[in-house]
């Protein structure tokens, strides 16, 4: 058997380099690890929340229109700020702010049929959020089946009014002596 001898040439900087190596890759290897820290509960994440707090009142005379614009409601019905949109009966033409209601003396049938009808339109826009409000002052209520040419308002269509948020007032008519 032959043994062979190799010489290593080394200089000492490669020593300080890799003695320092080994030394380093010893003291990382060695390093305790630390413990995790357990995650901090948070609260469960909530959307932001607006709470409606306004209130829009269209004025609305059955002398003018049968009913505010449509585009005007769906406007602030779409707005989550306004709570709820009105419609309210009042005579636009009164002498005085403090003359309550809307008088509708005089008006056949089929104008608070009309008005009805192009009134529910308005309130299917949002069924939540648009209400009536405001007096109706009619003479009287007539039966269902009265001719549409007859003054007053039909007994349905006065119930349909104060189930939407009107309220349907008569006019006291008194006798002169």
């Amino acid at each position: 058997m032959y043994k062979t001898k190799q010489n290593y040439s080394i200089n000492p900087l490669k020593c300080l380099l890799i003695g320092g190596m080994i030394g380093v890759a010893t003291l990382i290897g060695c390093r305790k690890k630390p413990t995790p820290t357990p995650p901090t509960p948070q609260p469960d994440p909530t959307d932001t929340i607006v709470i409606p707090t306004k209130e829009k009142t269209f004025d609305w005379d059955l002398e003018f229109e049968w009913a505010p614009s449509a585009d005007s409601i769906k406007k602030y019905a779409d707005d989550p700020e306004y709570k709820y949109v009105f419609i309210n009966a009042t005579n636009l033409h009164a002498p005085s702010v403090t003359q309550e209601g809307m008088p509708c003396s005089g008006y056949p049938t089929r104008v608070f049929k009309r008005a009805r009808d192009t009134l529910q339109t308005r309130l299917d826009i949002n069924p939540k959020k648009v209400r009536g409000s405001g007096t109706i002052i009619v003479d009287r209520t007539l039966s269902d089946d009265a001719a549409p040419g007859e003054l007053g308002i039909p007994r349905s269509d006065s119930t349909w009014y104060d189930n939407n948020g009107w309220r349907v007032a008569y006019r006291q008519i008194t006798m002169g002596k």
